[in-house]
């Protein structure tokens, strides 16, 4: 096509009229621009071959009078004059269209391989010879935390956990291929770990040469968390069958063993090696029974407490109950049967044994001479009671309901009956006593005792109950009870003769001492020898005889005239005992000693009379310097005091008479003392729910032991 500086068309060749669908002699004089789609850039076009002489490959679209559009690019020049002057442009245009298409198309394969590799989950990578990464999809990125710039031209290796194994991997390709399955770890900028699996092989340009390799990681990562979660389910499993103390065992469609747990392989004594893949029929003393009990698992999908006996390979048999169902696979289809025994070898033993309880009770029952029976839940009599027939001659009938109560005295039966409607309701035992009468009238007395048998569900199965006479412990207790009140009179009479004698001696007694110590002083220097030595036996005498007086009252108001129980420091009572026998101590320069005393609840004074008793012992009967310890310890429920010296001493003969009052173990003359002493001592302590004993040998001391209860109410 020729164009002249005006733009129009000045000649065409034939491909021109054949782009266009128009002839020569129409597109000449014609605009060049209004055959193109971009009608302003085709003016553009020439214009700028005017201008610069020339233009290359000016991209254009011709439109075809039908419509069709033909892409071309131009290549155009100015022509000029023989006197040299531009006189227009010769422009050439070459039909790319083909071209467009087979660039399209190309276009469109690398969009629509570009899709497939982004469209993959799996890390996809291509490698080229030198080991540098081509190329990767977003899966890659997201893997190793870095982007697809940063990534090309890197060292593939560089991204593994192992690198010189990623090396020989992808070098393993070059040489053979391909590999299959190859694992690596791949390491994410942040240090998060990936495992995969690598598929790779070689690809080639079209000549057929290798130019690079292109691999696709599988993530395993959730696969070796799912392995590794089945093999601990697997673990877990096995375990839980292990742990169990029954036999347990899995059996396939055709009665065949395919698994079993140690409490099996123990019960048969073989091993799960030697049991796997037999038939589960032969072991045991019924192979048809055991075999009906698996297939009816299979027809009924369970059985429960099937009983059997498996034999072992010693032979001895076990008893055992079986509840079996059956398991199924993923798709629901039944693969197997699994049972577990339940060894009912001591329920056997301990049934057994209850049959012989309970025909032992009946001969006890039988032999007793207590009256037995049993009743229902509600109370009511279930069986002949021949001892209560033979006592009251009531029948079993007359005795159903509330009939027994016919035998009762009139004043009893009211209470009874209240405490027996009490037990039922409350499920409780009952014991009650009531006068029975016999057939010829007399009344005797019974004491009833009944207490319910509980089902495992804490239910009442029955009751049992007895029936003893206590007709002659009841005239016992009479008897004893007349004597206690004759006794306590005689106590209170005995204090109070004590009380009087002692009050009307002391007078005299005062009177006789004053007056012969008076004489003494008036008359000192003018009596002979012998007068001043009976003087001294006159005071001597009245002064033992008041101390005397004095123990006796003691003794008498231990029991009617003590203190309430308090709380009280058994270091401060001793403090106390110290100061009042301080001149004692002091003149025979003895030692008391005690390691640390406890609080107890006691009477305070009459605890300090038990130590000022037993300390005074130690200091008086002693023919050396006296040493006196004292210690407490606690000894189950009570607190256990000793009070050691190193006295005489005292024979074993003499012990069963020691605590009783006037006793006296040694001369009067070499060791003063009334004899009362140490059985105030008891009183006392046998007051305070204690009791005292000594532990004693001649020329080596003594020592004695009493007790206090530790836990004690405080008085209010």
């Amino acid at each position: 096509m020729t164009i002249g500086p005006d733009g129009k068309i000045t000649d065409v060749n034939a491909a021109t009229e054949h782009a266009t669908g128009c002839t020569r002699a129409q597109l000449i004089g014609t605009d060049f621009a209004d055959y193109f789609t971009e009608p302003d850039k085709a003016r553009q076009g020439y214009q700028q071959v005017f201008c610069e002489g020339q233009v290359r490959d000016y991209p254009l679209e011709i439109r075809h009078k039908d419509g069709h559009l033909t892409a071309v690019l131009y290549n155009a020049s100015v022509y000029r004059n023989e006197a040299g002057q531009v006189i227009g442009v010769f422009a050439a245009a070459r039909d790319i269209s083909e071209r467009k298409r087979t660039e399209e198309a190309l276009r469109l394969a690398n969009v629509y391989n570009r899709s497939l590799i982004e469209a993959s989950l799996d890390p996809l990578v291509t490698i080229g010879p030198d080991g540098k990464i081509t190329d990767v999809n977003t899966a890659t990125e997201e893997v190793t935390g870095r982007s697809r710039q940063e990534l090309i031209g890197t060292d593939f290796a560089d991204y593994f956990t192992e690198p010189d194994k990623a090396r020989a991997g992808y070098q393993e390709v070059f040489r053979e291929g391909s590999v299959r399955d190859y694992p690596l770890e791949i390491r994410h900028r942040s240090g998060r770990l990936t495992l995969v699996l690598y598929n790779a092989c070689v690809y080639r340009d079209p000549a057929g040469k290798v130019v690079g390799v292109f691999a696709a990681a599988r993530d395993i990562s959730e696969r070796k968390r799912t392995e590794e979660a089945l093999r601990r389910a697997n673990v877990y499993n096995r375990s839980l069958i292990e742990a169990s103390l029954d036999p347990l065992v899995t059996i396939g469609p055709d009665g065949k063993i395919t698994d079993v747990n140690t409490a099996t392989e123990k019960v048969t004594g073989r091993s799960r090696q030697e049991l796997i893949g037999t038939d589960f029929a032969d072991y045991f003393t019924e192979p048809d029974k055991a075999r009906q009990g698996y297939q009816q698992v299979f027809r009924e999908s369970t059985v429960r407490d099937y009983p059997l006996e498996i034999r072992g390979r010693d032979g001895n048999s076990v008893p055992v109950l079986y509840n079996a169902s059956v398991y199924r696979d993923e798709t629901g289809r039944v693969v197997g049967v699994f049972a577990a025994a339940r060894d009912i070898t001591e329920r056997k033993r301990a049934e057994g044994e209850l049959k012989a309880s309970e025909n032992r009770f009946r001969s006890l029952v039988t032999a007793t001479s207590q009256m037995v029976w049993t009743t229902d839940q509600a109370g009511q009599v279930t069986e002949d009671i021949p001892s209560w027939r033979a006592f009251t001659g009531q029948r079993l009938d007359e005795v159903r309901g509330t009939g027994w109560l016919g035998a009762l005295h009139p004043e009893d039966r009211e209470r009874a009956w209240a405490v027996w409607s009490k037990a039922i309701t409350e499920r409780s035992l009952y014991e009650v006593e009531y006068r029975v009468r016999r057939p010829d009238g007399e009344y005797r007395d019974f004491l009833a005792r009944g207490v319910p048998v509980l089902e495992s569900d804490g239910s009442v199965r029955e009751w049992v109950g007895t029936c003893t006479d206590i007709t002659e412990r009841k005239r016992m207790e009479a008897a004893l009870a007349q004597r206690a009140e004759a006794l306590e009179r005689s106590n209170k009479e005995l204090e109070q003769f004590a009380y009087v004698a002692s009050h009307d001696l002391q007078e005299p007694l005062r009177m006789i001492a004053s007056y012969v110590e008076l004489l003494a002083q008036r008359y000192k220097g003018q009596l002979d020898d012998k007068a001043d030595k009976f003087i001294h036996y006159i005071v001597d005498g009245a002064t033992r005889m008041q101390t005397l007086i004095n123990d006796l009252l003691a003794f008498s108001r231990v029991a009617t005239r003590g203190k309430p129980f308090t709380l009280s420091s058994a270091e401060t009572a001793l403090a106390e005992v110290l100061v009042n026998l301080q001149k004692t101590i002091a003149d025979k320069g003895a030692l008391v000693t005690h390691d640390p005393l406890p609080d107890v609840v006691v009477d305070p004074t009459q605890f300090e009379q038990v130590l000022q008793n037993l300390i005074g012992n130690g200091l008086k009967f002693c023919e050396r310097t006296p040493l006196v310890h004292l210690h407490a310890e606690r000894e189950g429920n009570d607190w256990l005091f000793s009070v050691r010296d190193n006295g005489i001493g005292i024979a074993r003969e003499h012990l069963d008479r020691l605590f009783v009052i006037f006793q006296r173990l040694h001369s009067r003359t070499e060791y003063p003392g009334t004899g009362i002493g140490l059985a105030v001592c008891k009183k006392i302590i046998e007051r305070h729910g204690g009791r005292i004993w000594l532990e004693s040998e001649p020329g080596k001391g003594s020592t004695f032991f009493f007790t206090i209860p530790a836990q004690r109410e405080v008085a209010s």
